[in-house]
This record gives C-alpha cells, structure tokens and sequence, in this order.
C-alpha cells in the first residue's frame, strides 16, 4: 500500500499544474503564480515551517 501512496501523491504536483494551469478546457483556469504559491509557500505555513516555501535569504533549500 505504501508504494501505491507515492506513486499516486508524488504525481499530484505536475497534475496541479498541466491540467489547472495549463490544459483546463472547462471554467477558469488558475494562474500559474497562484498554483506555485499554494504548492509552495502555503503548504509550508500549513504546517507551520516558517523557514521554507519561499526563495529568499535565511529560507531553507536543498542543493544538488
């Protein structure tokens, strides 16, 4: 079942945009600024860490 949950939740992201933002035929769609931002910043404060979800100095980030 655990397998099944990550597969499922890690595509949601990429759904939220292509068909949100970008492919929706059907009512309006969202801008791109808000999808990012409810992905990002707002999940952040959801959950109360208040040093992620944004880019800008002092904010947490991973490097590669």
């Amino acid at each position: 079942m655990l397998n099944c949950g990550l597969i499922c939740d890690a595509s949601m992201p990429t759904y939220m945009l292509t068909h949100w933002v970008r492919d929706r035929s059907r009512g309006e769609k969202l801008a791109l600024e808000t999808a990012v931002r409810r992905q990002t910043a707002d999940t952040a404060r959801l959950y109360n860490l208040r040093d992620r979800g944004m880019l800008k100095p002092g904010m947490k980030a991973t490097s590669t």
